[in-house]
């Protein structure tokens, strides 16, 4: 089971830092503009 709840921080973390690098091209898409 731990490593299950290993696997599935990982997903989580990794789809946050995704998210996050969405923002910053769109926050810098909306200031270029």
């Amino acid at each position: 089971m731990i490593e299950i709840a290993s696997i599935g921080e990982v997903i989580v973390r990794a789809g946050v830092d995704a998210d996050e690098a969405q923002l910053q091209r769109v926050i810098r898409a909306v200031r270029s503009a």
